[in-house]
């Protein structure tokens, strides 16, 4: 055994993490060179899913990434919202010339697979959910967040799925990529070449307890997971879950 570095892709967060030690982090292996892009625009694909893509700050200046997935409701990784999930959050959308601070509430929340979802004050365009196979690796994907909580407009990291894990003690999926998930980028969509979302970014390990660097250890939560996650809330079944009721009461509708 051995103790990786565990960072969560937010601005505020690091922990350690017990895991198997890695037989390919010899320190002289050599990075793999990321496929060059597929035939498609990437850029045309950040601006189609960039209105939807928020920037999610706490009160104590934590900052995280969501998107929408219903016109008013937004996901992302729950560490980024820890701890808040009775405040008021300011969450930012892109527009045209900056961004647009408007209200989040956390309405429900899962600590397990590392999920949370925010009520906002807007009107978004969602984003539609894709899927991915075990058998769709290497798949080009695009990742999209706010790296380091940096104002402006949220940054895009190509790069490939390198692999998808089921971990059956937890029944969560995730998969690994090496797109340069950097903090702030917590609860960002995985979006693949036809603009579907296919994982949540949520924590990055960049080195073992030995200094020596890990690559491509990047790990989202796999879509999956998350339609399992979102049928859950739909049918009140989330854990943790809060009422809208409940919110009503405790911010008396404003």
């Amino acid at each position: 055994m051995c103790t990786d570095t565990t960072t969560y892709a937010h601005s505020n967060s690091t922990s350690n993490a017990t895991t198997h030690c890695n037989p390919y982090a010899a320190s002289n292996r050599q990075p793999t060179a990321t496929p060059p892009p597929p035939e498609v625009s990437l850029n045309d694909l950040y601006l189609t899913v960039k209105p939807s893509i928020v920037r999610i700050v706490t009160p104590e200046s934590a900052v995280g990434t969501g998107w929408a997935i219903e016109e008013d409701l937004i996901v992302t990784a729950f560490h980024v919202i820890e701890g808040f999930t009775f405040d008021r959050l300011s969450v930012f959308i892109p527009t045209d010339d900056g961004t647009e601070e408007v209200i989040g509430r956390v309405i429900g929340w899962d600590k397990m697979p590392d999920i949370a979802l925010l009520r906002i004050e807007a009107t978004l365009s969602p984003l539609p959910l894709g899927n991915l196979g075990s058998a769709d690796v290497p798949e080009p994907i695009l990742g999209i967040g706010w790296s380091n909580g940096v104002e402006g407009f949220p940054s895009a990291k190509f790069g490939v799925v390198t692999t998808v894990k089921h971990y059956p003690d937890l029944d969560v999926r995730a998969f690994q990529s090496d797109a340069a998930f950097d903090p702030g980028d917590s609860g960002g969509p995985v979006i693949d070449m036809d603009g579907n979302v296919v994982g949540i970014m949520q924590f990055i390990r960049t080195m073992n307890s030995s200094g020596v660097r890990i690559l491509g250890q990047q790990t989202a939560l796999h879509v999956s997971s998350l339609k399992e996650i979102l049928d859950d809330f739909k049918a009140g079944k989330l854990k943790n879950s809060t009422s809208e009721y409940w919110f009503e009461l405790v911010y008396g509708g404003g």
